[in-house]
């Protein structure tokens, strides 16, 4: 906890009081004698003190937090559990990340109050427009978390190399 509260207080002397600074944090290691639930709530009960203005809820370690095969509502906001505790511990505003795909479970967890944003990547890498198509009435994104979208070994850049979607979207560096 130290070394996150330094690293804190000086971005916030860095960037001053009227610049926003938020944190992504995995509450929960998932490997032995790893970060829990409970310690990653801990760490959540300090980050306004410490000058945090909000809070990304993440989870895992390295690939240990990228989840495969999200095909159904219930596979979605694997991460909920610590949102939950996250809000428990603090007013700041949270934002989760971590499976979401579908409108009716996007908008179950705003209307339940644990969370105020919603954060994804894999369904905006396959749909860059993903946005706008949620606005014109699209239920669910088409990323099923295949996790094709990471280059293979020694390559860079990340696009959609789902086998059913075609040709891969244009890589991001």
């Amino acid at each position: 906890m130290r070394f996150l509260e330094e690293v804190a207080a000086a971005i916030r002397d860095r960037v001053g009081d009227d610049y926003p600074v938020l944190v992504k944090l995995g509450m929960q290691d998932y490997i032995r004698d790893g970060l829990t639930v409970k310690g990653g709530a801990e760490i959540v009960s300090h980050l306004e003190d410490w000058g945090i203005d909000g809070l990304e809820v993440s989870g895992g370690i390295g690939r240990t937090s990228v989840l495969k095969d999200i095909l159904r509502p219930e596979d979605e906001a694997y991460f909920l559990d610590s949102a939950r505790a996250a809000r428990e511990a603090t007013d700041l505003p949270i934002s989760l990340v971590g499976g979401m795909r579908s409108m009716e479970v996007m908008e179950r967890i705003l209307e339940e109050g644990t969370t105020n944003f919603i954060s994804m990547s894999r369904p905006l890498i396959r749909q860059p427009d993903l946005p706008r198509r949620f606005q014109e009435g699209l239920k669910r994104a088409d990323c099923v978390s295949c996790n094709r979208c990471w280059p293979p070994l020694g390559e860079y850049g990340i696009a959609c190399r789902d086998p059913n979607r075609g040709e891969p979207a244009e890589s991001s560096d």
